[in-house]
Order: C-alpha cells, then sequence, then structure tokens
C-alpha cells in the first residue's frame, strides 16, 4: 500500500440465518496495517446491524500527520492503531497474568485511551481444537468499553502465537459471543 509493506486482515461477524429475523447482522472490517510495527494505514468498515448501515472508510496520511475519514480531516499525532490492528499488535507482546498495560486506539476521528488486563488463564475448546487460554480484559478508567455500557473479554492462546480464541462482549441489550473456527495456514507466495 503506497510502497509500504502491509498486512492485510478482514474480520466478518454475521447473524445465522434463525436470528437473522430478529436482527440481521452482516459485519466487515478490511484494515490494512504496517509490516514492521502493525500501526494502521487503511481501515475499511462496512455495518450492517438491523436497520443501521454505515460505510467508513479511514486512510491514515503518516507523512502529512493527517486521517481522512470518509471526506473528513482529522490531525494525528505519532503512529496510531484502530482496535483491529491492537488484537494483532498484543500478539507480538509477552502476555502473563496479572499484566497490566496501557493503549492508546484511534476511531471514530478520535483517540480512546484504555488499560488492558490479563486477569487469568483458561481452557477453551472450539471448533479448531482445545486451546490453553490467557484472559484479556480491556476497560476505561471510570467509564465502561463501549458507548452503550459494554464490557469485553479476550482469550489469546497462552503461546508464542497469542492467536485470539475467544471473544466476549457483553452488551446492555445483550451479549456477543464469537468463538475460532479454524486456522489456515497461508504462505506469501
Amino acid at each position: 500500500m503506497n510502497g509500504i509493506g502491509t498486512y492485510h486482515a478482514r474480520f466478518k461477524a454475521r447473524t445465522n440465518p434463525a436470528l437473522d429475523r430478529l436482527y440481521k447482522l452482516r459485519d466487515q472490517v478490511d484494515i490494512w496495517m504496517d509490516e514492521t510495527d502493525l500501526f494502521t494505514h487503511q481501515l475499511k468498515k462496512n455495518i450492517r446491524e438491523g436497520n443501521y448501515h454505515k460505510k467508513v472508510l479511514t486512510t491514515i496520511h503518516y507523512d502529512a500527520s493527517l486521517a481522512i475519514i470518509n471526506s473528513d480531516t482529522v490531525e494525528i499525532t505519532g503512529l496510531v492503531r484502530d482496535p483491529y490492528s491492537l488484537f494483532y499488535y498484543l500478539r507480538t507482546l509477552p502476555l502473563n497474568v496479572g499484566q497490566l498495560m496501557e493503549f492508546t486506539s484511534f476511531e471514530n476521528k478520535k483517540s480512546i485511551f484504555f488499560k488492558l488486563a490479563v486477569t487469568g488463564r483458561e481452557t477453551v475448546k472450539t471448533r479448531a481444537g482445545n486451546f490453553n487460554c490467557l484472559v484479556v480484559r480491556p476497560f476505561r478508567q471510570g467509564k465502561t468499553l463501549f458507548k452503550n455500557e459494554g464490557d469485553m473479554q479476550v482469550w489469546f492462546s497462552d503461546d508464542e502465537r497469542h492467536l485470539p480464541i475467544q471473544i466476549q462482549i457483553k452488551m446492555k441489550f445483550g451479549s456477543m459471543h464469537l468463538k475460532l473456527k479454524e486456522i489456515i495456514n497461508q504462505k506469501a507466495g
């Protein structure tokens, strides 16, 4: 991307056909992040949740210290990560129970400061196998993590890969539980 080596990651969330009648969810998020330090270069979101539809394209121009969000321009300071690239960045760090880390995330035209606590170990069973995991809980001091009073926990594999195995999001109106379905090793070539 623009002569810079990047990784491309895609996140998809969708309700199953039975739930579509109640609340249809079709979200897709694509991110392009720096190969070296996993900073965000571009974020493309296509959100379809019930009657709510939103498309957002964020492009970061580090040379000009600007982020272009659809047609708006916002000044940025330094290198930024969106919530999705933070997942990948966390995978590069050593994680230990009791550890507390501080991060800044850039999304929706603003920087959000929050903390991550590694709260314990658990075994998680998925279609991809059983995994020993470290439980990581992001939180904001004195505030809820999400604007709708939500809370989140992420289970990363307790190995050198730190794969995101399970994500649980509890919100005011319900909860979402995501589990790893499969691991596909693709070699660039």
